[in-house]
């Protein structure tokens, strides 16, 4: 029985909230290659090593420096540096604001992300319907 541990089909989705866990789920679920399913996953849908990153990545590993304190810490920096971006823009207009919201929205769900939804969010006049209907009142509840 030949497995497919590739998946590149599947790399113009993100793997984020619950249909990234449903995915990752049925992928490790369903392979006899659990490594080469990992493998797989890491390739496709990790962080890309470029040759400008890699002399991070060793320095870090040597310091005994773990791989998801230094994507905390990325991602803490950029949220910041977005909010402060948001801060200083304020003529952006509605098309940019709801553009920017389409980008950022489907990492509401991040508790360290959800600061700049919030933010993109109250510099709306009204909120479009298509996102009202994914604000489930269960999920606010659970995130806020």
């Amino acid at each position: 029985m030949q497995e497919d541990t590739n998946h590149a089909e599947d790399t113009t989705d993100l793997l984020i909230g619950e249909q990234g866990r449903n995915h990752i789920q049925k992928i490790l679920s369903t392979s006899t290659a659990p490594k080469k399913a990992i493998t797989g996953l890491q390739s496709n849908y990790g962080m890309k090593s470029t040759h400008k990153v890699q002399p991070i990545f060793e320095l870090t590993d040597l310091l005994d420096f773990r791989r998801n304190q230094l994507y905390a810490g990325m991602m803490v920096h950029m949220r910041d540096f977005f909010l402060k971006y948001l801060e200083k823009n304020t003529e952006l207009s509605n098309e940019e604001v709801e553009k920017l919201l389409e980008q950022v929205f489907p990492y509401i769900a991040f508790e360290e992300l959800r600061p700049i939804a919030n933010t993109i969010l109250t510099k709306m006049g009204t909120i479009p319907p298509r996102f009202l209907a994914q604000l489930k009142p269960d999920l606010i509840f659970k995130v806020c």
